[in-house]
């Protein structure tokens, strides 16, 4: 009787120690998501991966250095001052203006995951082209902004509302459109939600619709079994981020936005799903358009096919925005 006994108290007791163990790999990879590292050699996407590699990342987990702009205005042919302002919770923020001769409607981009404001130089110059003054900005932990942490779009609407603020003292008079890509969509739909801005109209690439899907879709491309390793990397990461990772929905955010939205999405986008974006656009209602890229995955969407997005945006500013756009 004893022995049995022995024996079940020490299954217990391997059960609780391989928990913990398990659950503490979790916590040290949702950290390194979360704060980028001051130096070392950027982790590939896990759709990169060898199957060698995959098993040390998900033992060790990822390694992103602080992203850094490796281009500016300059790199593309665009006249630009630099700025700074302080965001509404004290953090300091660095964008860049290309600035029209004579700016009505203006531009503000946000930036992705991971990525600095040079990634949207490229949209920026599209737009920049077509008569927009535009404002780029690098949020909290990333490019030359302070810090070293990223919230996954939660504070980042405190960024938004900063930079929203800043444009209407300069230009009192102008139509503010908003343009994120990927966690820059998320971090301005968060910002609408909390009542922190208005847009006039809402471009949005790659949104993600909710937190927890995303993580699952990572672990997807690694081949992993996303239960329960992704549940728990959104709790962790929230409880390290002093947020609950399971509420931090842009599904839910999107039921706040009232201005006419376009949505521009990868058919074969590996993080997020058609699926999750159109439940974005179900969430919007009327106001919302979604278009689909035949073929493109997680990408810049005017970069796998200018034609193409140059089409979709002109129609749609025509039938819903009164902006001007050539």
């Amino acid at each position: 009787m004893r022995s049995h006994l022995q024996r079940f108290k020490n299954l217990v007791v391997l059960i609780v120690l391989i928990g913990l163990a398990f659950n503490g790999v979790v916590f040290y990879h949702a950290y390194r998501m979360t704060h980028y590292s001051k130096a070392g050699r950027r982790t590939d996407r896990p759709e990169d991966l060898s199957r060698l590699r995959k098993t040390m990342v998900l033992v060790s987990g990822v390694t992103i250095p602080k992203p850094r702009n490796r281009q500016s205005p300059q790199d593309f042919n665009l006249p630009f001052q630099s700025f700074e302002l302080d965001s509404t919770d004290g953090v300091r923020l660095h964008g860049w203006r290309i600035e029209t001769r004579e700016p009505k409607d203006i531009m503000i981009f946000f930036h992705g995951y991971a990525a600095a404001k040079d990634t949207m130089l490229g949209v920026a110059q599209y737009w920049y082209a077509k008569g927009w003054t535009c404002l780029v900005l690098d949020f909290r932990g990333s490019g030359d902004s302070q810090g070293r942490v990223t919230t996954l779009g939660v504070r980042e609407a405190l960024d938004v509302s900063a930079v929203w603020g800043w444009a209407r003292d300069h230009y009192p008079k102008a139509r503010l459109v908003g343009y994120g890509d990927s966690m820059g969509g998320v971090a301005m739909m968060n910002a609408i939600h909390e009542g922190f801005i208005k847009p006039h109209a809402v471009i949005a690439e790659k949104p993600f619709a909710r937190m927890l899907d995303t993580i699952r879709n990572r672990f997807r491309a690694m081949h992993v079994p996303g239960f329960p390793s992704a549940n728990l990397l959104t709790f962790w990461g929230g409880v390290q981020l002093g947020y609950n990772g399971f509420r931090h929905n842009p599904v839910v955010y999107a039921t706040a936005i009232e201005c006419p939205t376009l949505l521009l999405h990868g058919e074969n986008d590996p993080r997020v799903t058609v699926e999750a974006v159109r439940s974005i656009k179900h969430a919007i209602g009327t106001n919302a358009t979604l278009h689909v890229f035949q073929g493109a995955k997680h990408e810049s969407l005017l970069d796998y096919d200018l034609a193409q997005y140059e089409t979709v945006t002109s129609n749609w500013f025509a039938r819903n925005v009164n902006v001007q756009t050539d």
